[in-house]
């Protein structure tokens, strides 16, 4: 029965299984499941019952079924879980859900690959597995290779005791896999018995799944200030811990993931952008393994993590979707002397459908257009309108980095760049986001990641220019310059009203000045003493003068200046 769905007593509503590994119940790309769950089970407390909705439930769901490009955030209980199957996922997001970010139960055995995580303010781990120590022929043994997985420290302070927690007598294989952000513990193992295997990290045969192999490349990073307690693997008596496995505690490098970077700094804007792809000078391109299995499912990387140098999340995730997500193009090799173009082309017009074929034929024309070997030009489609994220590396000295400047000043006309063919298929498309970074040095500093006791960074790329797609021809940074001229057109505001105050007030204090003459000459003839007429002017001046209205210090037709207002 699936968890949360009982029925009735006498209908199937909760039931599942089979026995066809390969069964196929469809397919699922771009979903996106947010602000999802409930609890429906009946507690005595404000905790949750145990019998909750996750985002997306498998329930014995076979391998044949595609799942790819799928997130799940702030959901009330687990964003992925999966009971039994053999389905696979791949480029799955789960961020600030309730429980657990992938929850894999009663005998699960896919495939995953390319996953990401974060574990929100309330949640608890990225990756929970569960086992049946009643019957071990159904062991759950899930095959991860590549995620990126951040724990919600500093912002949660209860239930977030490990990244991943393995209990029960669960399987599985995980390697490549980055670790960052934990309060307490990198991974948890707990509810074994004596007769279950302990953890291994000598690589089993690709078809035993009577093993938890943990690969010691692993990257389990202490993020977090020296005073907090923090151990890799944290390991549960009976279970057996002799030896006990490792991993590696080294700064994986990622681009924008400081210790903050949780669920209410984002939300509430204190840390800018995020970005979980690895420099590609740093760790995470070192040591990495070769997935168990590989061809199976698995595709082949050179990198730790979920992420090499696409950022698969853009215009899927909850976090492009509110502008928390970097839009910068990385290089997917080490640039220590040279160049690199990234940048965006936008076609509007074209289906997602046909987003791969646009890919390549870009890439191509790109190629072919900065003579760069085919190594040295990438490109990779998302979908939304169609959009393709390119990047091409200049590796070498100065002339190298002249040729850079010079081809992403080109992309100004992208009809020009891409060629008729291109354009006649799918369209001129927008061009955003060029830039050219070069190294800073023949030998950078990696930037590290961000934490309470590190100073922070100088980032190994230094912009040496922004071209805008409109025709910025002078190379400057457009926002910089924006800034500047709404700056100059305050200031340029501000001086003009300052100038008309002034005049006014200089205005009606001469207008003050010549009425007192007036005044001072109408004391002075009746002082002088025409007697004979002093009564009749003293009558007519008392006769025809008008009031005269109080004085303001602002002048006529002004309001009084108050202390409030000035």
């Amino acid at each position: 029965m699936i968890e949360g769905i009982e029925g009735d007593g006498d209908g199937d509503e909760g039931r599942y299984g089979g026995n066809d590994d390969e069964d196929s119940s469809g397919i699922m790309k771009y979903v996106r499941v947010w602000y999802g769950g409930a609890d429906i089970g009946v507690g005595d407390s404000n905790e949750n019952s145990g019998n909750e909705i996750n985002g997306i439930t498998f329930g014995g769901v076979g391998n044949k079924t595609v799942v790819e490009h799928c997130e799940v955030a702030f959901n009330l209980d687990d964003g992925f879980e999966m009971f039994g199957g053999t389905v696979n996922l791949r480029y799955c997001s789960s961020i600030f859900n309730g429980d657990d970010a992938f929850d894999t139960d009663a005998g699960y055995r896919g495939h995953m690959q390319h996953l990401y995580c974060m574990v929100g303010e309330k949640g608890h781990h990225c990756v929970e597995s569960d086992s049946n120590l009643q019957d071990l022929s159904l062991r759950t043994f899930p095959k991860m290779f590549g995620a990126t997985f951040v724990g919600g420290a500093p912002d949660n302070l209860g239930g977030n005791d490990a990244i991943m927690k393995i209990r029960e007598g669960s399987g599985g294989l995980f390697g490549n896999i980055i670790m960052m952000n934990s309060l307490e513990t990198g991974i948890k193992l707990t509810g074994c018995d004596s007769q279950v295997q302990g953890p291994t990290q000598d690589p089993p045969a690709a078809d035993n799944e009577n093993v938890l192999y943990i690969s010691p490349r692993n990257i389990i990073y202490d993020s977090h200030s020296a005073d907090q307690e923090f151990s890799d693997f944290q390991i549960s008596s009976p279970c057996r811990s002799d030896p006990k496995p490792t991993a590696l505690n080294v700064n994986p490098n990622l681009l924008d993931i400081p210790y903050h970077a949780d669920e209410n700094s984002i939300v509430s804007g204190i840390q800018d952008q995020i970005d979980p792809r690895p420099d590609a000078c740093g760790n995470a391109y070192k040591d990495f393994d070769t997935p168990i299995g590989e061809g199976e499912f698995f595709e082949t990387t050179n990198y730790k993590g979920g992420f090499g140098s696409t950022l698969w999340l853009s215009g899927m995730s909850l976090l492009s979707d509110k502008g928390f997500l970097s839009t910068k193009g990385v290089s997917p090799v080490c640039v220590t002397e040279g160049a690199v173009v990234t940048g965006i082309f936008t076609f509007t017009t074209v289906d997602c459908a046909l987003g791969k074929a646009v890919a390549d034929d870009v890439r191509q024309r790109l190629q072919d257009q900065s003579g760069l070997g085919g190594d040295n030009v990438i490109a990779t489609s998302r979908c939304g309108s169609t959009l393709v994220q390119f990047t091409l590396t200049y590796l070498g000295g100065a002339s190298e980095v002249a040729r850079a400047n010079t081809f992403a000043q080109s992309l100004d006309s992208p009809s020009s760049v891409l060629g008729s063919d291109i354009v006649s298929t799918y369209g001129i498309p927008r061009v955003d986001s060029v830039r050219v970074d070069t190294a800073a040095a023949p030998n950078p500093t990696i930037a590290p990641t961000l934490s309470p006791t590190m100073p922070t960074p100088t980032p190994s790329p230094t912009d040496i220019v922004v071209v805008n797609a409109g025709g910025d021809d002078d190379g400057n940074d457009n926002a910089s310059a924006a800034a500047f001229l709404g700056l100059f057109i305050v200031f340029l505001l501000a001086t003009i009203a300052l100038a008309c105050t002034l005049g006014c007030m200089l205005m009606h204090r001469r207008r003050e000045m010549k009425l007192k003459k007036g005044q001072d000459a109408v004391g002075d003839l009746k002082n002088d003493g025409a007697s004979q007429l002093g009564s009749v002017v003293d009558e007519s001046v008392a006769d025809k003068q008008e009031p005269v209205a109080p004085e303001s210090a602002a002048g006529p037709g002004f309001p009084q200046l108050r202390a409030e207002n000035v």
